[in-house]
């Protein structure tokens, strides 16, 4: 019986330690091994998302459906004050060279915000002005607090308003046009952006 038991226990144990050792590959978790963790949006259930305060949206350009991003543009006019809204949406869904859809997102959002702020700064040669810029009008790029995970404005004096906002792995900008001070429309370009954002899915 005593040599039976020494050849069973250490079996036993082996086994044991085999069992633990399949389960723990050593590794922590990854939520980047995780399917679609990289890409938590995928566009608009509706082509043009519904926008309270505008008459419904009109699509200016074909929608672009790809395996590696979507791509929208709607324009809407608000129901009281006939301004208009321009909307761009750009999702990223998949990404090549090793970055994944939201770094792509995110390097989107920041070259945005180079340009606006050399824009809305001193003048560069190398950087051409937006249409919706005179040469008279003295821009100002302001950062925008909860709005997505990152968000900022450019406002030109009499003409509006644009909006960056980024969401994961989704870039939005929203021009609103208003021929009073920009600073004025960013309140309403800033509701409108934030709605757009809660109608990604």
């Amino acid at each position: 019986m005593k040599i039976a038991l020494r050849h069973v226990i250490p079996v036993l144990l082996g086994t044991a330690l085999l069992t633990v050792a399949a389960c723990d590959d050593g590794d922590p978790p990854s939520s980047a091994r995780e399917p679609g963790a990289a890409a938590r949006w995928t566009g608009f259930v509706k082509e043009c998302p519904v926008l309270t305060g505008t008459d419904p949206g009109r699509r200016t350009a074909a929608a672009y459906d790809g395996p590696n991003l979507f791509s929208l543009r709607c324009q809407y006019v608000t129901t009281e004050a006939r301004q208009k809204v321009v909307l761009n949406v750009t999702v990223y869904r998949a990404a090549s060279g090793g970055s994944t859809a939201e770094q792509l997102a995110v390097a989107t959002m920041e070259k945005d915000r180079a340009t606006t702020t050399v824009i809305a700064g001193a003048p560069s040669p190398s950087v051409p002005s937006l249409p919706s810029a005179s040469p008279s009008a003295s821009a100002e790029t302001r950062p925008i607090d909860e709005l997505g995970d990152s968000a900022f404005a450019r406002l030109v004096p009499d003409r509006g308003v644009r909006v960056y906002a980024r969401s994961a792995n989704a870039v939005v900008q929203l021009d609103f046009t208003d021929s009073r001070d920009g600073r004025k429309a960013l309140t309403t370009a800033t509701d409108l952006t934030r709605q757009a954002l809660t109608k990604l899915h």
